[in-house]
């Protein structure tokens, strides 16, 4: 057989070990870092995805790693560990570790120059950050590559909350991003004003570097009904996601605010620890 022919074989097994073709109810979270025993990390994310929304057909991970890490690269130096397959396209895999197939979508998390975060989604090239937000968003857009602007903790306040509002305005395509760390009371002006003209949300569980915060991933998201393609799941679902015609059903728990509290504590002690 040759290697292309191999190739497409391994792509039509991992198809059909993740799904059919048919209409899925897909778990998402679209705010995922992988640190540490990524294998346990999705262990658990397919836990949480089987009990989300009372029950659906997978669930979908859709990594924002940092400049530094390189989730594929990792697993691929492995030679891909024993229950996570490739399919047809470069930007994804398929896992079967845990109680529901999940696919892993690549993606990277860039910190611009005005110290604005963007998560680009699908896609497995570097983006260095530093770059003027505008800068990055216009590549994005070039590179057909989904960008999301995820709330932060102090980071949608002030000038940069306006600029962020003002880049919504200029850019449609681009979709806002919400996490659990953020309690219900405290608003920010960018997911308002992109409720109020119908933009995309996209929730994830967005897990910090602290032990067992990988146990997080998957328990925060959305569930959406899509079609996979079985050779191109990671870009049918990209698809479905900027599709104003697919419905977004929100699952999860946000955390409260003692808990909130309590993690950037240990986060902070934990930076001081690393710097001494």
């Amino acid at each position: 057989m040759t290697l292309a022919g191999s190739m497409a074989v391994q792509a039509l097994e991992a198809a059909s070990r993740f799904g059919t073709g048919d209409w899925q109810r897909v778990a998402v979270d679209a705010h995922v870092h992988l640190r540490g025993d990524v294998a346990l990390s999705l262990q658990a994310a397919a836990g949480n995805f089987a009990v989300a929304g009372n029950g659906v057909d997978a669930g979908a991970v859709l990594l924002t790693d940092s400049e530094t890490v390189d989730t594929f690269r990792t697993l691929y130096s492995q030679g891909l560990p024993h229950g996570i397959y490739e399919t047809g396209e470069a930007i994804s895999l398929v896992s079967r570790l845990g109680a529901v197939p999940v696919l892993l979508v690549a993606g990277r998390q860039v910190v611009t120059a005005e110290r604005v975060e963007v998560l680009l989604i699908g896609t497995r090239d570097k983006s260095a950050d530093g770059m003027p937000l505008e800068a990055v968003l216009r590549d994005a857009e070039e590179r057909d590559v989904l960008a999301i602007l995820p709330w932060g903790l102090g980071k949608w306040v002030g000038s940069r909350g306006k600029l962020v509002v003002n880049v919504l305005a200029r850019h449609r395509g681009v979709m806002v991003g919400d996490i659990p760390a953020r309690p219900r009371a405290l608003r920010a002006a960018p997911l308002s004003h992109s409720r109020g003209v119908g933009r995309r949300i996209l929730s994830g569980s967005d897990p910090l570097p602290l032990p067992r915060e990988g146990d997080r991933v998957g328990s925060f998201g959305q569930i959406v009904s899509v079609r996979l393609d079985t050779t191109a799941p990671a870009a049918s679902l990209i698809a479905a996601l900027r599709s104003p015609d697919t419905a977004f059903d929100a699952y999860g728990r946000r955390q409260s605010l003692v808990e909130m509290a309590g993690l950037q504590w240990a986060l902070r002690r934990q930076k001081k620890r690393l710097a001494a």
